[in-house]
């Protein structure tokens, strides 16, 4: 208890996970009023990767929704905390400014690449024969995926897999806190609406203001 609230008291710790923890939730709930009122009014049928009405086992979808939950309402402010240690550790501060304009859309494409390399690496590893069926496994046990089976997995995998790529790009550009949430924004928020509506045009962007910044 006493650790506890030499926690709340620390001013700059609070104000790192309160901004990051309410910028994961914003997200989430946005994208969920957005698939919602997808759903609610059937646009983009086109862009659908399965039949409507061909969804998993209820049970399935129960357990997700609970892990979903728990994830990001009661163990997302402990990683956030645990990260914020890590930061000052390594940086001494997390810095609250916003870089300079043209440095945004590097850094935002940096911590991408770094996330993708990552993920890519875990994911393969995960599907080795000898470790599959005792980690991985879990995430496939949707045979017809929803959005919730995204972060369905162990939690071995969630650490390995989803936080640490997710957190090492920011951590080593020392990136500030409103990059940090830029980049949240991005990265749960392409994965799942701009992938399939917006990103080509802004790949296509990113790679303009990359070789203008070039010349």
């Amino acid at each position: 208890m006493e650790y506890l609230q030499s926690l709340m008291q620390d001013a700059d710790l609070v104000h790192f996970v309160t901004t990051v923890y309410v910028c994961n939730l914003a997200t989430w709930g946005c994208l969920a009023i957005f698939y919602e009122l997808c759903h609610h009014f059937r646009l983009f049928q086109d862009r659908l990767v399965r039949p409507v009405g061909n969804y998993p086992p209820p049970d399935l979808i129960k357990a997700a929704l609970i892990q979903n939950l728990l994830g990001n309402l009661v163990l997302y402010p402990i990683f956030a905390v645990l990260i914020y240690k890590i930061y000052v550790h390594i940086h001494g501060s997390v810095p609250l400014e916003w870089p300079a304009l043209p440095l945004i859309p590097f850094q935002i494409l940096f911590c991408m690449l770094v996330e993708d390399t990552m993920f890519y690496w875990t994911h393969r590893t995960l599907h080795h024969r000898r470790i599959y069926k005792y980690i991985h496994k879990q995430h496939h046990k949707f045979r017809d995926s929803i959005g919730l089976a995204a972060e369905y997995a162990h939690p071995v995998e969630n650490l390995f897999g989803n936080v640490v790529p997710l957190w090492m790009g920011p951590m080593l550009l020392n990136a500030s806190l409103p990059i940090i949430c830029l980049w949240f924004v991005d990265s749960t928020a392409f994965c799942t609406l701009v992938m399939t509506l917006l990103w080509p045009a802004i790949k296509l962007t990113l790679c303009l203001v990359f070789c203008n910044a070039l010349n």
